[in-house]
């Protein structure tokens, strides 16, 4: 079955008797009101956005503009296409964010498209889905950078190819910076760290000319 789509116009044929006994056939149309925006389940921002140029580890992050109740309807009609083909999997972070993220990494070089097919999809709770939003990005070169917390050292590699070799500290006893794979979202100048959100006993602030994030 085909669902309507909001604000969308419909004609239908039907054939009714006449006094005669003759059938007289007539056009009846309709359409699916549009409802209000509270009722309405659309697309409020994706990132990164159409026409980007994005690092191999980006996801794709999809706002929408209300609470959603019935995830795997709306998962569903969320379609990525990427040119090589790349596995990859959503998530959701809250009730108004999904997040995409590819298996391992992005291909260097690969062309990605995100369709939202929401137009006319029962998302749940009486909430229909809104207008359909596409949008398309690039992933750049494959730029990796590489920690050793034992040597404390830092590489920045291009592929295969190390570009730039720096010291760093990894934090201090106690406070030793955390292994695992991060991405990259933004940068900064003249950042101020403190340790505030996390309610610790002793006082951190640490000023730096460069950071990310």
């Amino acid at each position: 079955m085909v669902p309507l789509k909001v604000g969308t116009r419909y004609r239908v044929p039907t054939l009714s008797d006449a006094a005669d006994g003759q059938q007289v056939e007539k056009t009846t149309g309709f359409s699916k009101k549009d409802v209000a925006r509270s009722g309405t389940l659309e697309v409020a921002s994706v990132t990164p956005a159409d026409g980007e140029e994005v690092g191999i580890g980006h996801p794709i992050q999809v706002t929408f503009n209300q609470p959603v109740t019935d995830r795997a309807t709306v998962q569903k009609a969320l379609r990525v296409t990427a040119t090589p083909p790349v596995e990859g999997a959503w998530y959701w972070i809250d009730d108004v964010t999904a997040d995409y993220r590819p298996q391992a990494f992005w291909p260097a070089n690969t062309k990605v498209e995100l369709r939202a097919k929401l137009a006319g999809i029962d998302a749940g709770d009486g909430i229909i889905g809104g207008k359909n939003r596409n949008s398309t990005f690039s992933v750049g070169r494959a730029q990796v950078i590489q920690v050793d917390v034992v040597k404390h050292q830092l590489q920045v590699l291009q592929g295969e190819r190390v570009v730039k070799t720096y010291d760093v500290s990894t934090g201090k006893k106690n406070w030793e910076t955390r292994n695992g794979t991060k991405i990259v979202m933004d940068k900064e100048r003249n950042k101020v760290w403190t340790n505030e959100a996390i309610d610790a006993k002793k006082e951190y602030r640490y000023k730096s000319k460069y950071a990310c994030g």
